[in-house]
């Protein structure tokens, strides 16, 4: 998918490079992907799908419905 990604900048977009096996130059550089459009939903926080017992935002989420 990072080919697929790629094809949408310019070569050498902020001073990265995409070698043939999709490795990133300079390493430790990352890639994503954020859609935006008039179509899409907000979530706050998805608690309701995360397991992490101590996550500092379902904390917050718990004490607001007390």
């Amino acid at each position: 998918e990072q080919q697929k990604l790629w094809t949408l900048l310019p070569t050498g977009f902020g001073g990265i490079n995409l070698t043939p096996s999709s490795l990133m130059l300079p390493e430790k550089s990352v890639s994503g992907f954020i859609g935006l459009g008039p179509h899409v939903r907000k979530v706050n926080y998805a608690c309701q799908h995360c397991d992490m017992e101590h996550c500092l935002y379902r904390r917050k989420r718990l004490a607001t419905l007390s």
